[in-house]
């Protein structure tokens, strides 16, 4: 982090998005519900993003530093819960995979709001002096890794996130 610089933070219960469905028996059929934690992810990274515009900052040079960048970070709780009402042991393979998806799913799709955000209001002021203009992203593997998801829909992640990283640096440049 720079010098006054600073990060909205916020996370999300994931355990909110486990659904039981009713069997015959005694044991519970848990599943997750992906759409709907794609459309939180969407809600709270619009969220934290106007956090920025009405927060009131203790210095000036704070302010100026958080409007110039626009960091947030977006997260998760309840990730215990999850994985005991999924039945997933956590340092299991099943649980590692899970875990991975989760944060996969949450990275991309905020970057995509990101996107309409930056198409809605304009390039944030120091995109000029960011890592996006060569294509990178704030978190790694990404430029590695070419892994199918698991998550409903079989994408390959690292053609699905130059397909944004496109989509934004055509709408910053």
């Amino acid at each position: 982090m720079y010098p006054h610089g600073s990060c909205n933070l916020g996370s999300i219960n994931i355990w909110a998005f486990c659904e039981t469905k009713p069997t015959n028996g005694r044991e519970k059929d848990v599943i997750f519900d992906w759409k709907g934690f794609k459309e939180t992810i969407k809600t709270a990274t619009k969220f934290l993003d106007n956090v920025i515009e009405v927060n009131n900052f203790p210095l000036k040079e704070i302010g100026e530093v958080t409007l110039d960048m626009r960091r947030i970070g977006l997260g998760i709780m309840g990730l215990a819960d999850v994985l005991y009402e999924l039945g997933i042991s956590y340092n299991s393979s099943d649980g590692l995979d899970f875990m991975e998806k989760l944060m996969e799913f949450l990275n991309y799709h905020s970057k995509v709001v990101s996107v309409e955000l930056a198409k809605k209001r304009g390039k944030f002021p120091y995109w000029n002096k960011s890592f996006y203009l060569q294509g990178k992203w704030p978190f790694p593997g990404l430029e590695e890794k070419s892994k199918r998801l698991r998550f409903g829909e079989e994408k390959d992640l690292k053609l699905e996130t130059g397909k944004v990283c496109e989509k934004k640096l055509k709408n910053m440049a």
